[in-house]
Protein backbone atom coordinates (compact mmCIF):
# COMPACT_ATOMS: atom_id res chain seq x y z
CA UNK A 1 0.00 0.00 0.00
CA UNK A 2 1.43 3.40 -1.00
CA UNK A 3 0.94 5.32 2.20
CA UNK A 4 2.14 8.56 3.48
CA UNK A 5 1.28 9.66 6.99
CA UNK A 6 2.76 12.16 9.32
CA UNK A 7 2.30 12.51 13.54
CA UNK A 8 2.52 15.69 15.32
CA UNK A 9 5.35 15.49 18.24
CA UNK A 10 3.93 15.95 21.30
CA UNK A 11 6.39 19.28 22.46
CA UNK A 12 4.80 21.05 19.13
CA UNK A 13 1.20 21.58 21.08
CA UNK A 14 0.50 23.61 22.83
CA UNK A 15 -0.94 22.41 26.51
CA UNK A 16 -4.13 24.41 26.19
CA UNK A 17 -5.31 24.19 22.94
CA UNK A 18 -8.77 23.77 22.88
CA UNK A 19 -7.99 21.88 19.67
CA UNK A 20 -5.30 20.04 18.49
CA UNK A 21 -4.15 18.27 15.24
CA UNK A 22 -2.95 14.64 16.08
CA UNK A 23 -1.44 13.74 12.46
CA UNK A 24 -2.39 13.50 8.30
CA UNK A 25 -1.91 11.36 6.10
CA UNK A 26 -2.63 10.17 2.27
CA UNK A 27 -3.12 6.19 0.96
CA UNK A 28 -3.59 4.98 -2.42
CA UNK A 29 -4.83 1.38 -1.00
CA UNK A 30 -4.48 -1.86 -2.74
CA UNK A 31 -7.16 -3.76 -3.66
CA UNK A 32 -9.12 -5.64 -0.98
CA UNK A 33 -6.63 -3.91 1.63
CA UNK A 34 -8.21 -4.12 5.32
CA UNK A 35 -7.39 -2.36 8.06
CA UNK A 36 -8.38 -2.77 11.89
CA UNK A 37 -10.06 -4.23 13.69
CA UNK A 38 -8.05 -1.27 15.99
CA UNK A 39 -9.48 1.98 18.27
CA UNK A 40 -8.23 5.06 19.21
CA UNK A 41 -7.51 7.88 21.67
CA UNK A 42 -8.56 10.63 19.13
CA UNK A 43 -11.41 11.26 16.54
CA UNK A 44 -10.11 10.90 12.88
CA UNK A 45 -12.15 12.41 9.97
CA UNK A 46 -11.25 10.32 6.07
CA UNK A 47 -12.23 11.23 2.98
CA UNK A 48 -12.48 9.51 -0.13
CA UNK A 49 -10.76 11.17 -2.60
CA UNK A 50 -11.50 8.46 -5.92
CA UNK A 51 -12.12 4.75 -6.00
CA UNK A 52 -14.63 2.91 -3.61
CA UNK A 53 -14.39 1.13 -0.03
CA UNK A 54 -16.39 -0.45 2.84
CA UNK A 55 -16.69 1.23 6.68
CA UNK A 56 -17.24 -0.92 9.29
CA UNK A 57 -18.08 0.60 13.07
CA UNK A 58 -20.72 0.20 15.85
CA UNK A 59 -21.89 -3.47 14.20
CA UNK A 60 -22.73 -1.08 11.40
CA UNK A 61 -22.00 -1.74 7.56
CA UNK A 62 -21.19 1.76 5.30
CA UNK A 63 -20.34 1.33 1.55
CA UNK A 64 -18.81 4.60 0.64
CA UNK A 65 -17.50 6.04 -2.87
CA UNK A 66 -15.85 9.40 -4.24
CA UNK A 67 -17.43 12.51 -2.04
CA UNK A 68 -17.55 10.36 0.50
CA UNK A 69 -16.24 10.75 4.40
CA UNK A 70 -16.29 8.90 7.50
CA UNK A 71 -15.77 9.73 11.48
CA UNK A 72 -13.83 7.59 13.46
CA UNK A 73 -14.43 8.42 17.12
CA UNK A 74 -11.81 7.64 20.22
CA UNK A 75 -12.23 4.18 21.40
CA UNK A 76 -14.33 2.89 19.00
CA UNK A 77 -12.93 -0.50 17.26
CA UNK A 78 -13.74 -0.04 13.21
CA UNK A 79 -12.47 -1.73 10.81
CA UNK A 80 -12.44 -0.27 6.51
CA UNK A 81 -11.79 -2.64 3.44
CA UNK A 82 -11.08 -1.08 0.08
CA UNK A 83 -12.60 -2.27 -2.93
CA UNK A 84 -11.88 -5.37 -4.53
CA UNK A 85 -12.45 -3.72 -8.42
CA UNK A 86 -11.92 -0.35 -7.38
CA UNK A 87 -9.74 0.31 -4.46
CA UNK A 88 -9.74 3.67 -2.69
CA UNK A 89 -7.61 6.78 -2.83
CA UNK A 90 -8.10 8.10 0.72
CA UNK A 91 -7.11 10.96 2.85
CA UNK A 92 -7.14 11.43 6.87
CA UNK A 93 -6.03 13.68 9.29
CA UNK A 94 -6.82 13.21 13.43
CA UNK A 95 -7.12 15.60 15.96
CA UNK A 96 -8.47 15.62 19.82
CA UNK A 97 -9.32 18.46 22.08
CA UNK A 98 -12.25 19.82 24.74
CA UNK A 99 -14.08 21.75 21.91
CA UNK A 100 -14.30 18.67 19.28
CA UNK A 101 -17.25 16.98 19.70
CA UNK A 102 -19.15 20.32 19.77
CA UNK A 103 -17.69 21.02 16.01
CA UNK A 104 -18.34 17.77 15.40
CA UNK A 105 -22.17 17.54 16.83
CA UNK A 106 -22.60 21.38 14.47
CA UNK A 107 -21.64 19.37 11.53
CA UNK A 108 -23.95 16.51 12.37
CA UNK A 109 -22.07 13.90 13.29
CA UNK A 110 -20.84 11.73 16.26
CA UNK A 111 -20.76 8.04 17.41
CA UNK A 112 -24.21 7.77 15.63
CA UNK A 113 -24.01 9.62 12.47
CA UNK A 114 -20.71 8.52 11.43
CA UNK A 115 -21.18 9.34 7.75
CA UNK A 116 -20.71 12.66 5.66
CA UNK A 117 -20.94 13.49 1.88
CA UNK A 118 -19.37 16.42 0.77
CA UNK A 119 -19.07 17.08 -3.20
CA UNK A 120 -19.02 20.92 -3.28
CA UNK A 121 -15.37 21.31 -4.27
CA UNK A 122 -11.98 19.99 -3.36
CA UNK A 123 -11.78 21.61 -0.07
CA UNK A 124 -11.49 18.90 2.04
CA UNK A 125 -8.77 17.14 0.34
CA UNK A 126 -6.53 20.29 -0.03
CA UNK A 127 -7.03 21.40 3.14
CA UNK A 128 -5.64 17.76 4.70
CA UNK A 129 -3.03 18.04 1.85
CA UNK A 130 -2.06 21.43 3.34
CA UNK A 131 -2.04 20.32 7.26
CA UNK A 132 0.26 17.23 6.08
CA UNK A 133 2.80 19.34 4.24
CA UNK A 134 2.58 22.15 7.49
CA UNK A 135 3.46 19.10 9.86
CA UNK A 136 6.16 17.41 7.76
CA UNK A 137 8.69 20.81 8.94
CA UNK A 138 9.89 21.15 12.22
CA UNK A 139 9.52 25.30 11.97
CA UNK A 140 5.50 25.06 11.40
CA UNK A 141 2.75 27.67 13.03
CA UNK A 142 0.69 25.71 14.97
CA UNK A 143 -2.05 28.53 14.37
CA UNK A 144 -2.09 27.95 10.97
CA UNK A 145 -1.97 24.27 11.01
CA UNK A 146 -5.07 24.67 13.36
CA UNK A 147 -6.64 27.58 10.83
CA UNK A 148 -6.50 24.99 8.11
CA UNK A 149 -8.32 22.36 10.46
CA UNK A 150 -11.32 25.36 11.95
CA UNK A 151 -11.52 25.73 7.54
CA UNK A 152 -12.74 21.65 7.23
CA UNK A 153 -14.54 21.92 10.27
CA UNK A 154 -16.32 24.94 9.07
CA UNK A 155 -16.78 23.52 5.66
CA UNK A 156 -18.07 20.07 7.08
CA UNK A 157 -20.81 22.36 9.37
CA UNK A 158 -21.47 24.82 6.43
CA UNK A 159 -22.36 21.56 4.38
CA UNK A 160 -24.70 19.80 7.06
CA UNK A 161 -26.66 23.03 7.73
CA UNK A 162 -27.28 23.80 3.96
CA UNK A 163 -28.62 19.49 3.61
CA UNK A 164 -30.90 20.33 6.90
CA UNK A 165 -31.80 24.00 5.31
CA UNK A 166 -33.03 21.54 2.17
CA UNK A 167 -34.92 19.05 4.29
CA UNK A 168 -36.47 21.77 5.88
CA UNK A 169 -37.67 23.21 2.48
CA UNK A 170 -38.89 19.53 1.38
CA UNK A 171 -40.78 19.72 4.62
CA UNK A 172 -42.60 22.96 4.16
CA UNK A 173 -43.54 21.50 0.61
CA UNK A 174 -45.00 18.30 1.69
CA UNK A 175 -47.14 20.41 4.00
CA UNK A 176 -48.08 22.89 2.20
CA UNK A 177 -49.32 20.45 -0.50
CA UNK A 178 -50.88 18.00 2.22
CA UNK A 179 -53.14 21.11 2.93
CA UNK A 180 -53.86 22.23 -0.28
CA UNK A 181 -55.34 18.50 -1.02
CA UNK A 182 -57.42 18.83 1.98
CA UNK A 183 -58.80 22.47 1.07
CA UNK A 184 -58.61 22.23 -2.26
CA UNK A 185 -62.42 23.44 -1.96
CA UNK A 186 -61.48 26.51 -0.36
CA UNK A 187 -60.53 29.74 -1.81
CA UNK A 188 -56.96 29.51 -0.15
CA UNK A 189 -54.25 32.36 -1.10
CA UNK A 190 -50.46 31.81 -0.80
CA UNK A 191 -50.41 34.12 3.00
CA UNK A 192 -53.00 31.94 4.65
CA UNK A 193 -51.21 29.19 3.71
CA UNK A 194 -47.88 30.60 4.87
CA UNK A 195 -50.03 31.67 7.70
CA UNK A 196 -51.42 27.90 8.16
CA UNK A 197 -47.97 26.59 7.95
CA UNK A 198 -46.38 29.35 10.43
CA UNK A 199 -43.76 30.36 8.36
CA UNK A 200 -43.29 33.26 5.72
CA UNK A 201 -44.55 33.31 2.36
CA UNK A 202 -40.90 34.07 1.17
CA UNK A 203 -40.00 30.93 2.95
CA UNK A 204 -42.95 28.75 1.47
CA UNK A 205 -41.76 29.95 -2.12
CA UNK A 206 -38.32 28.91 -1.84
CA UNK A 207 -39.37 25.70 -0.64
CA UNK A 208 -41.74 25.23 -3.80
CA UNK A 209 -39.43 26.65 -6.17
CA UNK A 210 -36.63 23.79 -4.89
CA UNK A 211 -39.13 21.56 -5.08
CA UNK A 212 -40.75 21.23 -7.71
CA UNK A 213 -40.26 24.69 -9.91
CA UNK A 214 -43.62 26.61 -9.38
CA UNK A 215 -44.34 29.13 -6.93
CA UNK A 216 -46.98 28.02 -4.36
CA UNK A 217 -50.10 29.93 -6.48
CA UNK A 218 -49.33 28.26 -9.84
CA UNK A 219 -48.86 24.65 -7.91
CA UNK A 220 -52.37 25.60 -5.88
CA UNK A 221 -54.19 26.54 -9.55
CA UNK A 222 -52.49 23.85 -10.93
CA UNK A 223 -54.05 21.18 -8.52
CA UNK A 224 -57.39 22.70 -8.64
CA UNK A 225 -57.52 22.32 -12.61
CA UNK A 226 -56.55 18.43 -11.98
CA UNK A 227 -59.26 18.28 -9.40
CA UNK A 228 -61.88 19.70 -11.86
CA UNK A 229 -60.39 17.17 -14.55
CA UNK A 230 -61.18 14.59 -12.02
CA UNK A 231 -64.95 15.76 -11.42
CA UNK A 232 -65.43 16.25 -14.98
CA UNK A 233 -64.09 12.62 -15.61
CA UNK A 234 -66.30 11.05 -12.84
CA UNK A 235 -69.16 12.91 -11.67
CA UNK A 236 -71.98 14.70 -13.70
CA UNK A 237 -71.20 17.83 -12.08
CA UNK A 238 -71.98 21.30 -14.50
CA UNK A 239 -69.19 23.25 -14.84
CA UNK A 240 -70.86 25.70 -12.27
CA UNK A 241 -71.06 23.68 -10.20
CA UNK A 242 -67.54 22.41 -10.55
CA UNK A 243 -66.21 26.13 -10.28
CA UNK A 244 -68.10 26.71 -7.69
CA UNK A 245 -67.03 23.20 -5.73
CA UNK A 246 -63.36 24.77 -6.13
CA UNK A 247 -63.61 28.02 -4.59
CA UNK A 248 -64.06 30.38 -7.86
CA UNK A 249 -66.50 33.18 -7.35
CA UNK A 250 -67.19 33.37 -11.32
CA UNK A 251 -67.64 30.73 -13.66
CA UNK A 252 -65.73 32.44 -16.08
CA UNK A 253 -62.70 32.95 -13.85
CA UNK A 254 -62.99 29.44 -13.87
CA UNK A 255 -62.66 28.64 -17.45
CA UNK A 256 -60.09 31.44 -17.77
CA UNK A 257 -57.68 29.66 -15.72
CA UNK A 258 -58.85 26.02 -16.60
CA UNK A 259 -57.74 27.54 -20.47
CA UNK A 260 -54.67 28.85 -19.87
CA UNK A 261 -53.00 25.94 -17.18
CA UNK A 262 -54.14 22.84 -19.02
CA UNK A 263 -54.57 24.16 -22.91
CA UNK A 264 -57.94 23.47 -23.60
CA UNK A 265 -61.19 24.35 -22.38
CA UNK A 266 -63.30 22.08 -20.22
CA UNK A 267 -65.92 21.08 -22.64
CA UNK A 268 -63.50 19.80 -24.98
CA UNK A 269 -61.39 18.10 -21.90
CA UNK A 270 -64.97 16.65 -21.06
CA UNK A 271 -65.19 15.49 -24.77
CA UNK A 272 -62.16 13.85 -25.52
CA UNK A 273 -62.42 12.00 -22.37
CA UNK A 274 -65.66 11.33 -22.93
CA UNK A 275 -64.22 10.13 -26.43
CA UNK A 276 -61.68 7.89 -24.47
Amino acid sequence: MQKYDYFLEPENIPPDAEIVIHNAGFSRCPPNYTYGWDSRDYYLIHYCISGKGTYFANDKEYSLGPGDGFLITPGSRIMHLSDVSEPWNLCWVGFRGERVAEYLAQARLDAENLIFRYTKDNLIETTIENIYDNIRFSDFSHLTLTGYLYVLLGALIDNAENKNSAKIAINHFEKAARYIKLNIRSPLTIPDLADELDISPSQMYRSFMEHCGTSPKQYLDRQKMLKACELMEKTDLSYSAISSYLGYEYETHFYQKFKKIMGITPSEHKKSTRKD
